[in-house]
């Protein structure tokens, strides 16, 4: 066995030791209640106020430069 499959081996076992506390770690944090996952935020428009997409490539943009023009 050469130098550089020990090296792999061992990179191996530490990423599975990191995996398995992570996992414990993961677990403790839901028994507490805290929720790892991030809160989706919705982006407004800031011409409408509508959700899903934004002044840029708003719906509403070319009626609205047309009424002020």
């Amino acid at each position: 066995m050469s130098i550089l499959d020990q090296a792999e081996e061992l990179r191996q076992k530490a990423i599975t030791l990191l995996v398995q506390e992570r996992d414990a770690v993961d677990q403790k944090l839901a028994q507490l209640g805290y929720d790892r996952a991030p809160k989706e935020v919705k982006r407004l428009c800031s011409l409408c106020g509508e959700a899903d997409h934004n002044a840029r490539r708003c719906p509403k943009r070319d009626a609205t430069e047309k009424a002020e023009a």
